[in-house]
């Protein structure tokens, strides 16, 4: 969805001993003890995830970039797919998570949107998050969000351009506006229509028209 406003359809120097002969005969040639120094063996990398959540956020809210996950993974086994538990907000019991193409890593981040139900209550809210690699392994953690304050209250209205007829050959705009009657500020709504009567498609996202 969208805000209160329209929408539209990155020198090592070696210890060195010097070891000198008897006295009181030739000299011993001189022999030298060089410690050669050696480079610390590296850390492995290990598979992992983690997850940090923003907050909080109220019921009813829609939050783009709610939780972060961290994936971190090694050249031979990379990551095949990140997933959520989102089931107690609605959504799937696994549900995919977005990777952040300009993110870079590794570990590599993965982008979380939560939408949160009206009706939940507050309260601090922990669900599963977990990676899967190429080997078939896979690696878990929990992420946890807060809620707090009343439910959103949101109103829309539309407005559509017309007349017009059968057959038009040319776009039809109408006009949505949103707006949290609760949270006046919030501005991150996802608006859909469902334009199967126009031989559309059942869900279509709208765009935002005027930031």
């Amino acid at each position: 969805m969208i805000g209160r406003h329209g929408w539209r359809a990155a020198a090592v120097f070696a210890g060195v001993t010097f070891f000198v002969g008897s006295c009181g005969r030739a000299s011993a040639p001189s022999v030298s003890s060089v410690s050669i120094p050696t480079s610390p063996t590296p850390t492995p990398v290990q598979p992992g995830v983690s997850a940090k959540c923003s907050g909080p956020v109220h019921p009813g809210q829609y939050v783009g970039l709610a939780c972060l996950v961290f994936v971190q993974e090694t050249p031979n086994n990379p990551t095949v797919g990140v997933f959520a538990d989102r089931s107690m907000f609605g959504d799937g019991a696994q549900s995919g998570v977005v990777k952040c193409p300009e993110c870079g890593g590794p570990p590599w981040t993965f982008d979380l949107d939560l939408r949160i139900p009206a009706n939940m209550t507050p309260g601090v809210k922990t669900f599963a998050v977990w990676a899967i690699y190429a080997d078939g392994s896979r690696a878990e953690t929990t992420a946890s969000i807060e809620l707090a304050g009343p439910p959103s209250q949101v109103a829309v209205s539309a407005k559509c351009s017309g007349p017009v007829h059968p057959e038009q050959d040319g776009p039809v705009t109408c006009t949505v506006f949103v707006q949290d009657l609760n949270y006046p500020q919030e501005q991150r709504f996802d608006v859909r229509a469902d334009l199967r009567i126009f031989r559309g498609l059942a869900e279509v996202q709208a765009v935002q028209g005027c930031p």
